[in-house]
């Protein structure tokens, strides 16, 4: 069976096709594609593949309209949670929010005809957490953090950081990396660099910066400025709720 990969983020990508390939109903093909509409001039002469993998923060307006149309026969998967995937927008019944942990369910599904279809074999996990809260230590001292509390996550350096609406600062273990691809709601947080997650709660005003960018100001103190780097720039408005 063919897959097909929709994500600017090649370290997501590469963790998808990871997961696909250790699965045990293997692809004939993955191919990975950074834009919608490359992809659909790719199918004009390759032909529509046995699943397709997408990042609905990606598709804008014209992408979401090819889809409602019903351009696509292909079962679509979404790699990141969006309250309203697969329902009042109007996409096929087996569009279903996803997570990493997701892709082997939804790829076994395809691949088993008594699994049932994507959205029943995707259900349970569907329903995966994510981070409520994290371990840190200062010193000698434990605390449990919630997530929910947490205005932005950064990294300098090697380390990464973050800072808690009440202007406390922690270390963590985990990378901006894997913050983004698999711990936080996506709904709730957004990586607007390389180097930055904010929280939507902690956003206290937007500017326009110059480069079409976009600066940010938090409700809690940070040193620097915070700016919405260019590739990024559209997917924040979608995810605001352009």
């Amino acid at each position: 069976m063919k897959v097909v990969i929709i994500e600017e983020e090649e370290k997501i990508a590469s963790r998808l096709r990871m997961d696909l390939l250790q699965s045990t109903a293997r692809a004939e093909s993955i191919d990975h594609f950074t834009d919608f509409f490359e992809f659909v001039q790719y199918i004009k002469g390759h032909g529509e593949p046995d699943l397709l993998l997408v990042n609905i923060l990606q598709l804008n307006n014209k992408a979401m309209r090819y889809l409602r149309e019903g351009h696509l026969n292909s079962p679509l998967l979404f790699t990141n949670c969006y309250k309203e995937a697969g329902s009042s927008k109007g996409y096929a019944q087996d569009t279903v929010p996803a997570k990493f942990l997701q892709v082997q369910h939804a790829w076994h599904a395809l691949c088993t005809p008594q699994s049932g279809n994507l959205l029943t074999a995707t259900a349970s996990a569907a329903r995966t957490q994510y981070q409520p809260r994290f371990l840190v230590k200062q010193r000698d001292k434990l605390a449990s953090i919630l997530t929910s509390d947490i205005a932005i996550f950064y990294s300098e350096g090697r380390l990464s950081f973050f800072k808690t609406r009440q202007n406390k600062k922690y270390i963590l273990q985990h990378s901006i990396e894997t913050l983004s691809a698999e711990l936080l709601d996506p709904e709730k947080f957004f990586r607007v660099n390389r180097a930055i997650i904010v929280s939507f709660d902690a956003i206290k005003e937007m500017y326009a910066y110059f480069g079409g960018r976009i600066k940010l100001v938090l409700d809690t103190p940070y040193e620097k400025e915070i700016i919405v780097s260019r590739d990024k720039v559209a997917a924040f408005k979608r995810w605001l709720g352009e």
